[in-house]
């Protein structure tokens, strides 16, 4: 399908609203913000290419779109749990390069439930999900070394924190107006 060039050529759709913040053209939440929705909330998603239908306005390369867990009439719940921790997490030989590397104490951590069902049996239902997503990474700065003077950027070479967390939570309700 080709790379993409930036934010501003694809749109998300969510539940048929487009996600789309129109002063800078980005989608709304981009990644470096985290997810716009718990990942247990989502029933379904499609991804198209070339989308040249109307209903997919200022879309230029790629469109996705998903929709949400609804309730029904029965009673469900799911839960979820991950954990990475300093073990798990290599070391580039790049990093390697830092003086006095030591790699620090990283880990990311990410739960999250989902509940779905009836608030009035056959009108009235509900789906509510939540996430958390904590992550206490690092960032490692190696610096260039031109021949003029190698150790002029030595100063701001090395590890530094990068901690983040998201919270997220949906809860999605449906009204049956009339059983027709």
């Amino acid at each position: 399908a080709g790379s993409l060039r930036n934010e501003r050529a694809l749109n998300l759709y969510v539940d048929g609203v487009e996600m789309k913040n129109l002063n800078s053209t980005n989608v709304v939440g981009s990644p470096a913000n985290g997810s716009l929705i718990p990942v247990d909330a989502l029933q379904e998603y499609h991804v198209l290419i070339n989308p040249y239908d109307a209903e997919y306005t200022r879309g230029a390369a790629y469109i996705i779109s998903a929709s949400t867990q609804r309730g029904t009439n029965e009673a469900h719940g799911s839960a979820f749990g991950f954990l990475q921790n300093k073990d798990f997490i290599s070391v580039t030989r790049f990093q390697r390069g830092i003086p006095n590397f030591a790699k620090p104490d990283v880990n990311r951590r990410q739960a999250g439930l989902s509940l779905r069902g009836p608030i009035a049996h056959d009108r009235l239902f509900y789906a509510l999900s939540y996430e958390e997503s904590t992550i206490h990474n690092y960032v490692a700065v190696v610096p260039g070394r031109p021949a003029a003077d190698p150790a002029l950027w030595d100063s701001y070479a090395g590890v530094f924190d990068a901690p983040s967390r998201n919270q997220t939570a949906l809860l999605h309700t449906t009204y049956i107006v009339n059983d027709a």
